[in-house]
């Protein structure tokens, strides 16, 4: 009878050791049911700062040696034209054509004025000898692509006020150049020439 209880007792501990170390295992090693889902926002914030920059691809407009041709009693020079136009054949050792070539190599657009350093009758010390300039687009889109281009010949009459010359003249390649072209009237009484120099102004467009 005491072996019986005993065995008994025995069998009850061993089970009640089973079920607490079951329970135990359970409730430790239970995995959720179902997920959970968590967002965060990002942002990139990029800043490009504006750039106004022009650029000379060709800089320099060479008539050469001229001589007046004595039985007109003047020189009618175009370096838009070629050496058998207008009166261009006069001057040797010239290129024609030839113009100064402007690039916008910035990121915006820009309006571009020009200021001469001298006036055709300072230049030539003749009042009645002259110096034009027009622009014409040689980008395949145009450069000066909105309200105006100078793009008809206009004499320059004063060396100290800048000369409108393109509008809006674009930052994208196909769309960002122009080119300037002199024209001259040299009479046989003129005295001066040599270099000519232009500065070219570029303001951004707003």
């Amino acid at each position: 009878m005491k072996k019986i209880f005993l065995l008994t007792l025995f069998l009850f501990l061993v089970s009640l050791v089973s079920l607490i170390s079951f329970l135990l295992f359970y409730f430790m090693d239970s995995s959720p049911v179902g997920f959970a889902t968590n967002s965060q926002n990002a942002s990139v914030n990029l800043s490009i700062d504006s750039v106004l920059a022009i650029s000379l691809s060709s800089a320099t407009i060479n008539f050469g040696t001229c001589e007046i041709s004595t039985s007109r009693g003047y020189s009618l020079l175009d370096s838009s034209l070629n050496s058998s136009g207008a009166d261009n054949e006069d001057c040797f050792g010239g290129v024609f054509p030839s113009s100064l070539d402007l690039v916008n190599i910035g990121n915006t657009p820009a309006n571009i004025s020009v200021v001469f350093s001298q006036s055709g009758q300072e230049f030539f010390n003749d009042s009645s000898s002259w110096l034009a300039y027009k622009v014409l687009n040689s980008s395949v889109d145009g450069g000066c692509n909105e309200s105006f281009s100078q793009n008809v010949f206009v004499n320059i009459t004063n060396s100290s006020t800048p000369l409108k010359t393109c509008d809006y003249l674009g930052f994208k390649n196909g769309a960002n150049t122009f080119s300037l072209f002199i024209k001259t009237f040299i009479n046989a009484s003129a005295s001066g020439g040599g270099n000519l120099t232009l500065n070219f102004i570029a303001h951004p467009v707003n």
